[in-house]
């Protein structure tokens, strides 16, 4: 794989939330509640194999099977805008009764909603690196115009009947207005000087907190706390859950003066490097 598929892979997960899977281009949101991908088990035989000798545009299916026709096999109450052949799937537009239901059948290996896929983030690795393992390709973090961060835990994999990348599974990890309470910005005295921000929260309910997100622009730190939001519908424990990170600011190097901070558009301040921040 070269430095150029690998822009396209990341442009694509960039892409992906205007454009979504749909083959008929129709747009999805950040977390759009009647979207979700259903695998099934690999003996329940429902999806027809891909074809290797059918070549195709990415996101679309290679064995040819109709979308219509496996929606009335199933009983699907909902539309099917996607069959993702090598990975025994389909990607469908139906209620949360509907998604429920689908969760019940024992061909069924998950269901899962569009925005609210699976976390592979594991603690002792470097959690931003794009890591390829011949099999994979995980994208850690990507950022958007909007928000730095705003998408995370990409995974594509390699579908050799069409000579092309499939995006897996990813999650959006926007702000959420008013959850974040406090930010507090830390300053060592030594020399160079190390420059934090410990944000937090007393209760983030059953928001699950993605990876800070930072973007610096001229003199400023753009900094981003997101969540993904629990599934509509999900009934949320009645316990309290605290929130709180300490954030490392990349302040060594920089010369004197003034610098901002702006913590999910809703915490700004700033300090002040009186020499420059070098040995």
């Amino acid at each position: 794989m070269n430095f150029f598929s690998f822009v396209v892979l990341v442009a694509w997960l960039l892409l992906f939330p205007v454009s979504g899977f749909s083959q008929d281009n129709e747009s999805t949101s950040e977390f759009t509640a009647d979207r979700y991908f259903i695998t099934f088990e690999s003996s329940a035989g429902l999806i027809d194999p891909p074809n290797p000798a059918n070549k195709v545009p990415m996101g679309q299916h290679s064995s040819g099977q109709s979308k219509e026709a496996l929606a009335q096999t199933l009983g699907l109450n909902g539309d099917i805008l996607n069959i993702f052949d090598a990975l025994n799937a389909i990607y469908v537009r139906m209620d949360a009764q509907e998604a429920e239901r689908w969760r019940q059948d024992e061909r069924v290996q998950i269901v899962e909603q569009e925005g609210a896929v699976a976390v592979f983030l594991a603690e002792n690795e470097d959690t931003r690196t794009p890591h390829y393992n011949n099999e994979s390709l995980k994208v850690p973090v990507v950022d958007a115009d909007t928000q730095p961060a705003l998408f995370q835990d990409g995974e594509f994999v390699f579908d050799a009947s069409i000579n092309a990348w499939r995006l897996v599974t990813f999650r959006v990890t926007p702000v959420i207005e008013k959850l974040i309470k406090n930010v507090e910005l830390i300053k060592t005295d030594s020399n160079p000087a190390q420059v934090f921000l410990k944000i937090s929260a007393p209760d983030i309910a059953c928001n699950t907190p993605g990876r800070i997100g930072m973007r610096k622009t001229g003199n400023r730190f753009d900094v981003s706390a997101g969540f993904t939001s629990p599934p509509p519908g999900t009934t949320c424990a009645a316990v309290v859950v605290p929130f709180e990170v300490t954030v490392p600011l990349p302040v060594f190097g920089l010369p004197a003066g003034i610098y901002e901070y702006n913590v999910n558009s809703e915490f700004v301040g700033s300090f002040e490097l009186t020499e420059d921040n070098t040995l």
